[in-house]
């Protein structure tokens, strides 16, 4: 793992049916996390360089996402010096009743004729892989999630991705955390085991 260079991310498998969560869980704990339906975005930072944004093909997009670039540069405390993290760029709306997640394609609509925006931009980070010159992909994900939540500040353009987690298999407690999750705007979810 290399600042610069994008490693290749993680793929998820789909589920059919409330069966297949299950058995992939089994009795384990586990975090239900919101599946954003945007921009994955896989975010390099040295004090040196800056940031970059490497696409779902790791190609360099930085310069396509101006405020996710700001959002994630101002959200490292004092004490982070490089990062590397895994997020979702996700154009909202907060129009009338509150936020809103708007769709993939909204992101593709960046101004309008006078080149003001058409909606704002959130970072939705969901996991941090390198931190201040070491490597954490061999680290326990509670622990990086902690580290993630301990390193960096929140803002209307920086946040955790939305979670909850279930000590066991809920079949009831997955289905309410889906319908949170779709209510406002999200795919659905993506179950990672946390033992």
């Amino acid at each position: 793992i290399q600042l610069g260079y994008a490693i290749e991310p993680m793929l998820a498998n789909a589920a059919q049916s409330m069966d297949e969560v299950k058995s992939f869980l089994g009795e384990d704990e586990a975090l239900l996390e919101w599946k954003y339906d945007g921009v994955r975005c896989q975010a390099h930072f040295s004090t040196e360089q800056g940031v970059t944004l490497f696409s779902r093909h790791l190609l360099d997009s930085t310069k396509q996402y101006p405020a996710a670039v700001a959002s994630l540069r101002d959200a490292r405390k004092s004490n982070v010096h490089s990062f590397i993290l895994d997020a979702e760029i996700v154009a909202i709306s907060e129009d009338g009743g509150g936020l809103k997640l708007l769709p993939f394609q909204e992101l593709t609509r960046r101004s309008t004729v006078d080149g003001s925006s058409l909606f704002q931009v959130c970072v939705y980070a969901f996991d941090l892989l390198f931190l201040n010159g070491t490597s954490l992909l061999e680290t326990p994900f509670p622990s990086r999630r902690k580290m993630l939540q301990d390193n960096f500040s929140l803002s209307p353009g920086f946040v955790l991705a939305q979670s909850t987690t279930l000590q066991v298999c809920d079949e009831d407690a997955v289905l309410k955390t889906l319908r949170e999750a779709t209510s406002i705007g999200a795919e659905g979810l993506m179950i990672k085991r946390l033992t």
